[in-house]
């Protein structure tokens, strides 16, 4: 496949940097009494139809403008967690989602909503990550991104200490790249070794470019601990790999660039995968209520179709991404 790279700075609202976006509140959108009591109505419509709510439709299309054509990131806060018990939260959530876009599959039991908790779970204290996920533990998260358009992520609780939600312009991180370092611009359009820790995975070749310009656009994705499971596990990886890698971690995790925010509980994340970067600080709980956040993937019906062009990690996925 034929490497086409942007060989010239990302401009637009999408490629920020933390002065841009810190210390504002055009990104943090508090939900009205009109969204709240359409809300409330969703959990009455088994298919909701987003001209049947015409204030949750206002706000799903200014989410979906604001995540595509402007920053790439938003936060909307109010969401009435403290009216339902956590079934109906689920259905709610779900349901908003599903004005949105396509909830797709978080895993290969074929999950629609995540329970991001810590539930034990140990990875970057071992060296073999395999078959661990992330967001199952209470630990410091790798800057990554997930296999769909947009991913939401819906505080009930929060940690007592830490747990900080980290983001990044995937963007920015390119204009460093091509300033700084643009020889490690064909590292990242060719991509690095995976390995699939969902079921142990093996030592084959499987790439996903980290950045790619498809139709106009340059997009970015990265399974980031699929990338170090491979790495610790004994897949090669050349020096020139090596520093690209660092460079971006490096990058995504300065104070300049980043944006660190600490999630209320009611609040639901929106983030473009493709043009933002995320990760989390390690947490403490509070014993009495653990730190729970609901985690759903979003295709968008305008999304980008990029990744269809590759193998992708988890067996229901392929199928929906394909457009």
């Amino acid at each position: 496949m034929e490497m086409t790279i942007l060989n010239r700075p990302v401009e637009g609202p999408s490629a920020w940097r933390h002065t841009d976006v810190s210390g504002r509140a055009d990104w943090l959108w508090h939900l009205d009494r009109t969204e709240l009591e359409e809300l409330a109505g969703l959990l009455r419509t088994e298919k909701p139809v987003a001209t049947d709510f015409r204030g949750l439709e206002n706000l799903v299309r200014r989410c979906v403008h604001e995540l595509q054509d402007g920053r790439g990131f938003v936060v909307l806060r109010g969401f009435p967690i403290d009216r339902y018990a956590e079934p109906a939260i689920e259905r709610l959530y779900l349901a908003l989602g599903r004005l949105m876009g396509t909830p797709v599959s978080q895993n290969s039991y074929g999950d629609i909503i995540g329970h991001v908790r810590d539930e034990g779970k140990r990875y970057r204290t071992t060296g073999d990550i395999r078959g661990a996920r992330g967001y199952l533990s209470n630990e410091a998260l790798l800057f990554h991104s997930d296999l769909s358009d947009v991913v939401g992520l819906l505080a009930l609780s929060k940690a007592l200490e830490g747990g900080l939600s980290t983001i990044t312009s995937s963007m920015t991180i390119y204009n460093e790249a091509l300033a700084r370092h643009p020889e490690y611009l064909p590292v990242y359009y060719k991509g690095f070794p995976y390995l699939n820790n969902e079921a142990g995975g093996d030592q084959s070749e499987l790439r996903v470019p980290v950045y790619t310009y498809h139709q106009g656009m340059l997009s970015f994705a990265i399974r980031r601990n699929m990338i170090e499971t491979a790495r610790l596990n004994g897949m090669h990886f050349s020096e020139l790999e090596l520093a690209a890698l660092q460079f971006l971690d490096e990058t995504a995790a300065r104070p300049d660039l980043r944006l660190d925010m600490e999630l209320e509980p009611g609040d639901i994340q929106l983030l473009n995968n493709y043009v933002i970067v995320h990760s989390r600080t390690k947490y403490t709980d509070n014993p009495a209520r653990p730190r729970h956040l609901l985690r759903l993937w979003l295709q968008l019906p305008t999304g980008r179709a990029f990744l269809s062009r590759y193998p992708t990690i988890y067996d229901g996925i392929p199928k929906t991404l394909s457009r």
